[in-house]
């Protein structure tokens, strides 16, 4: 999300990197983020797990959260769910914002640890707070979906209406 300018994944990589340069390290989780997706450079598993292990030394937000997802999708690396799930639930403990994110979309789906949807708002609150957009914007979905599902129009959610406790 570029704001207030058009979105441009490949300057942003070239702004991470300069920033790594002048030994301002905050960049290292973002730019991992983008050679993990391919978003702006090419594709590059090994150098994405590189600079979120850099991040993680540095003791960086982002850098352990991020390997763990890596490592329970086994991008990059043998796949090992519950290495990768303890990675991001250290992560969220500390009140990392990608580590929160990360746990509360599992929490939310009830897929790797079991449904739990005030915990899920709870961490995508944190999340948000710390700066993940992508947090805010779920928090904002799984409020109004509460509200939309529980009533006779549950399609105007706008997309699948999750197992509301009570429901």
């Amino acid at each position: 999300m570029g704001l207030g300018v058009e979105q441009d994944y490949s300057k942003a990589a070239q702004y991470y990197r300069k920033s790594i340069d002048a030994k301002s390290f905050g960049g290292l989780t973002n730019l991992g983020i983008l050679y993990r997706d391919g978003k702006g450079v090419e594709r590059d598993y090994e150098e994405a797990i590189r600079l979120f292990k850099r991040a993680e030394e540095l003791e960086i937000r982002g850098g352990s959260a991020n390997l763990g997802w890596m490592q329970l999708q086994g991008l990059g690396m043998p796949k090992d769910a519950s290495k990768g799930l303890a990675l991001i639930e250290a992560a969220a403990e500390e009140e990392d914002a990608y580590g929160a994110y990360y746990i509360a979309q599992f929490l939310e789906e009830g897929v790797i640890v079991a449904q739990d949807l005030d915990r899920a708002r709870e961490l995508y609150r944190i999340a948000g707070d710390r700066g993940n957009y992508p947090a805010k914007q779920a928090l904002k979905w799984l409020e109004k979906a509460q509200k939309t599902c529980a009533s006779p129009t549950k399609e105007k959610a706008g997309r699948r209406c999750p197992a509301f406790p009570n429901q």
